[in-house]
């Protein structure tokens, strides 16, 4: 039925693009959509884009996955949207091709060859900027990627992501915002663990020392050495 109502308004809508794909028992596993306007945003406010997985869709089991970016007011505007019925690593590749299909409009070189030789110029900072410009060049050349808008994009803002050009810069202990808060919030935890166990421990020292030890930090004795349960059993034994 989903599937239908967007082969609808694809057919009033040109612009708005979709794929799906189903598992052998023909059950939807995986379904991208973007429209005319989700299109535009992306054209315009492309520079940040989040990719969230992490809400889970109840009437359908399926986890759905915006990609939004933020506009020039500060507020998120919507790329595109998919629903997926799995998360594994093949389910995430169509999701990334499908997107980079209908909304970047591009295909990269997919040989393992291209991949190997572009990761070793740009996730190294082992590079002199001089050295990565004339490995990027050699690439772009070699897979004849000069006409590539979204490589040439992204070569032009290169001071700002590539590794080569902060080599000379210190960044010890860079890690996410969330490591450091976790890691926080661990060291906070053991802490007051520590003055929790301390404060309990002085106690019981000076209530030693000043000989109210047995009724302050132990279980008081009790006063009879009857066991409570027979007892009990004992006074209704009687009454009976």
């Amino acid at each position: 039925m989903m599937v239908g109502n967007l082969m609808k308004k694809k057919e009033h809508l040109p612009v708005f693009s979709f794929e799906y794909f189903t598992d052998e028992e023909n059950c939807l596993v995986g379904l991208f959509w973007s429209d005319g306007e989700s299109k535009r945003n992306y054209q315009v406010f492309s520079d940040i884009m989040s990719f969230d997985a992490t809400y889970r869709s109840n009437r359908y089991s399926m986890v759905f996955v915006p990609f939004t970016g933020i506009d020039n007011h500060n507020n998120n505007v919507s790329f595109g949207a998919a629903l997926l019925a799995s998360e594994t690593a093949e389910t995430y590749k169509w999701l990334l091709r499908c997107f980079l299909k209908h909304l970047v409009g591009l295909t990269l070189c997919n040989t393992i060859d291209f991949k190997q030789r572009i990761c070793d110029i740009v996730w190294t900072d082992s590079l002199s900027p001089s050295e990565f410009e004339v490995g990027w060049h050699s690439v772009i050349q070699d897979f004849d990627l000069s006409d590539n808008n979204w490589l040439g994009d992204i070569y032009d803002m290169r001071e700002s992501w590539i590794p080569a050009y902060y080599r000379d810069e210190l960044m010890p202990g860079l890690m996410r915002t969330t490591s450091r808060s976790e890691s926080e919030n661990h060291f906070f935890g053991q802490k007051e663990a520590i003055v929790k166990a301390g404060k309990k421990s002085r106690q019981c020292q000076n209530c030693k020392e000043y000989g109210h030890y047995a009724s302050t930090c132990s279980k008081p004795p009790k006063k009879t050495g009857v066991n409570t349960k027979e007892k009990t059993f004992d006074t209704m034994s009687a009454d009976s």
